[in-house]
Protein backbone atom coordinates (compact mmCIF):
# COMPACT_ATOMS: atom_id res chain seq x y z
CA UNK A 1 0.00 0.00 0.00
CA UNK A 2 2.82 2.45 0.87
CA UNK A 3 4.55 1.76 -2.44
CA UNK A 4 1.36 2.53 -4.37
CA UNK A 5 0.89 5.75 -2.41
CA UNK A 6 4.51 6.75 -3.05
CA UNK A 7 4.14 6.14 -6.80
CA UNK A 8 0.95 8.21 -6.91
CA UNK A 9 2.50 11.06 -4.92
CA UNK A 10 5.64 11.01 -7.08
CA UNK A 11 3.46 11.16 -10.22
CA UNK A 12 1.50 14.09 -8.82
CA UNK A 13 4.70 15.98 -7.95
CA UNK A 14 6.12 15.38 -11.43
CA UNK A 15 2.86 16.49 -13.03
CA UNK A 16 2.84 19.67 -10.94
CA UNK A 17 6.42 20.41 -11.98
CA UNK A 18 5.51 20.04 -15.66
CA UNK A 19 2.48 22.30 -15.16
CA UNK A 20 4.68 25.00 -13.59
CA UNK A 21 7.19 24.74 -16.43
CA UNK A 22 4.40 25.00 -19.02
CA UNK A 23 2.93 28.00 -17.21
CA UNK A 24 6.33 29.70 -17.13
CA UNK A 25 6.83 29.09 -20.87
CA UNK A 26 3.35 30.48 -21.60
CA UNK A 27 4.03 33.59 -19.51
CA UNK A 28 7.34 34.12 -21.31
CA UNK A 29 5.59 33.77 -24.69
CA UNK A 30 2.79 36.08 -23.55
CA UNK A 31 5.36 38.62 -22.33
CA UNK A 32 7.23 38.55 -25.67
CA UNK A 33 3.96 39.38 -27.45
CA UNK A 34 3.50 42.28 -25.05
CA UNK A 35 6.95 43.82 -25.66
CA UNK A 36 5.95 46.08 -28.61
CA UNK A 37 2.96 47.37 -26.63
CA UNK A 38 5.11 47.85 -23.53
CA UNK A 39 7.70 49.74 -25.55
CA UNK A 40 4.96 52.13 -26.70
CA UNK A 41 3.70 52.55 -23.12
CA UNK A 42 7.24 53.15 -21.86
CA UNK A 43 7.83 55.86 -24.47
CA UNK A 44 4.65 57.51 -23.17
CA UNK A 45 5.98 57.29 -19.60
CA UNK A 46 9.51 58.51 -20.44
CA UNK A 47 9.13 62.10 -19.22
CA UNK A 48 12.55 63.40 -20.27
CA UNK A 49 12.55 61.47 -23.59
CA UNK A 50 16.00 59.93 -23.07
CA UNK A 51 14.73 56.40 -23.95
CA UNK A 52 15.58 55.31 -20.41
CA UNK A 53 12.81 54.50 -17.99
CA UNK A 54 13.42 55.15 -14.30
CA UNK A 55 11.50 53.72 -11.36
CA UNK A 56 10.16 57.20 -10.61
CA UNK A 57 8.89 57.64 -14.18
CA UNK A 58 7.18 54.24 -14.01
CA UNK A 59 5.52 55.02 -10.68
CA UNK A 60 4.32 58.40 -12.02
CA UNK A 61 2.91 56.91 -15.23
CA UNK A 62 -0.48 58.11 -16.51
CA UNK A 63 -3.39 56.30 -14.88
CA UNK A 64 -4.36 54.38 -18.04
CA UNK A 65 -0.84 53.00 -18.47
CA UNK A 66 -0.52 52.17 -14.77
CA UNK A 67 -3.81 50.27 -14.81
CA UNK A 68 -2.80 48.30 -17.89
CA UNK A 69 0.56 47.35 -16.36
CA UNK A 70 -1.07 46.47 -13.04
CA UNK A 71 -3.56 44.29 -14.88
CA UNK A 72 -0.72 42.46 -16.63
CA UNK A 73 1.17 42.01 -13.35
CA UNK A 74 -2.07 40.97 -11.61
CA UNK A 75 -1.34 42.92 -8.49
CA UNK A 76 -1.23 46.17 -6.62
CA UNK A 77 1.17 49.10 -6.60
CA UNK A 78 4.05 46.89 -5.45
CA UNK A 79 3.67 45.04 -8.76
CA UNK A 80 4.98 48.09 -10.61
CA UNK A 81 8.06 47.99 -8.38
CA UNK A 82 8.42 44.26 -9.15
CA UNK A 83 8.06 44.92 -12.87
CA UNK A 84 10.78 47.55 -12.74
CA UNK A 85 13.08 45.21 -10.80
CA UNK A 86 12.51 42.46 -13.38
CA UNK A 87 13.28 44.78 -16.28
CA UNK A 88 16.29 46.46 -14.64
CA UNK A 89 18.54 43.43 -15.12
CA UNK A 90 21.79 45.35 -14.56
CA UNK A 91 20.49 47.15 -11.43
CA UNK A 92 21.37 50.52 -12.95
CA UNK A 93 18.11 52.13 -11.89
CA UNK A 94 17.18 52.61 -15.55
CA UNK A 95 15.60 50.43 -18.22
CA UNK A 96 16.59 50.96 -21.84
CA UNK A 97 13.34 51.23 -23.76
CA UNK A 98 14.97 50.21 -27.03
CA UNK A 99 16.68 47.07 -25.72
CA UNK A 100 16.83 44.19 -28.25
CA UNK A 101 13.95 41.74 -27.65
CA UNK A 102 14.92 39.06 -30.15
CA UNK A 103 16.30 36.67 -27.53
Amino acid sequence: MNLVTAVIVEGAIESGKKDREATARYKQYDFKKLIPKMRKMFKEIDQNEDNLLTRDELLKAPETVRLELLDYMQGGEESLEELFDLLDVDNSGEVDIDVDDSG
